[in-house]
């Protein structure tokens, strides 16, 4: 968990405290884990890294990996720890541009420029590391991992959250206002496979679950709703006090929290 200016780790045995990371000037945008567990953070145009044993005390501790454009805002790591992604820009210059980096020697592969286009808040990979996505207007750009794009798929409505199914057979994406849609393409192929939508309602999240065949999808209505991939079929609905920010299913998919 991190604040503007400190990051605390936690064990979830017990939840204690396991160490506070600080001293920190600037902002922390975003931080991840390595396979490794070696903690990966973004700040001050920045990627910093800290190895397991010394997540906690201050950031002399921490050795820079490489450096970024300060309007860096996301990093989306590959499931092998050995790429790196990132979106930088803003929404008053409207220079958004995404980037692609080895992070094992900080070199740029390759950056696209997005022009006027505005991008979501999500970089994700594949589970096999070989694509990587980022909703930018009403559609989902898939890139490879020499950074070039490979196919764009549309939704027709504005993303919001894209995830890659843990099989790594599916892409999904949440999108709408005032229409609750949630668009499924093949991985590979990306023809679209399925489009979950719910009129008067708000996709607020989306969970594929373990073996990617279903997905959850959370509405403002704190309506949840588990789909069927391969036939669109609601095979459950489940009503909450409030509306489902993040969801997770256990590992063996027979629990869903929301």
């Amino acid at each position: 968990s991190a604040t503007n200016t400190e990051v605390k780790k936690w064990a979830f045995a017990d939840g204690a405290e396991l160490g506070v990371i600080d001293g920190f000037s600037n902002n922390i945008q975003n931080f991840v884990f390595l396979p490794n567990g070696n903690l990966l953070f973004v700040m001050g145009g920045k990627v910093w890294q800290l190895p397991p044993d010394q997540c906690f005390g201050q950031l002399s501790q921490a050795a820079e990996v490489m450096a970024l454009d300060e309007s860096v805002s996301y990093i989306g790591l590959s499931p092998d720890g050995a790429l790196a992604a990132t979106l930088s820009g803003s929404y008053e210059k409207k220079d958004f541009s995404v980037a692609l980096f080895n992070l094992a020697d900080g070199a740029e592969i390759n950056r696209i420029k997005l022009g006027q286009s505005f991008p979501g808040h999500e970089i994700v990979f594949s589970a096999d590391g070989e694509f990587w996505a980022i909703g930018v207007d009403a559609n989902v750009m898939i890139l490879n991992r020499q950074g070039q794009p490979v196919d764009k798929v549309s939704s027709n409505y504005w993303i919001s959250n894209i995830a890659f199914s843990p099989d790594g057979k599916y892409l999904a994406a949440t999108a709408g206002t005032g229409i609750g849609v949630v668009t499924v393409w093949e991985v590979g192929t990306w023809k679209r496979v399925n489009m979950i939508t719910v009129v008067g309602d708000y996709t607020y999240s989306m969970e594929f679950s373990p073996d990617g065949s279903k997905v959850a999808i959370a509405y403002s209505s704190g309506k949840v709703i588990l789909v069927e991939i391969s036939t669109g079929e609601i095979v459950l609905t489940l009503t909450g006090r409030g509306a489902a920010y993040d969801m997770a299913f256990t590992p063996d998919g027979k629990i869903l929290i929301a």
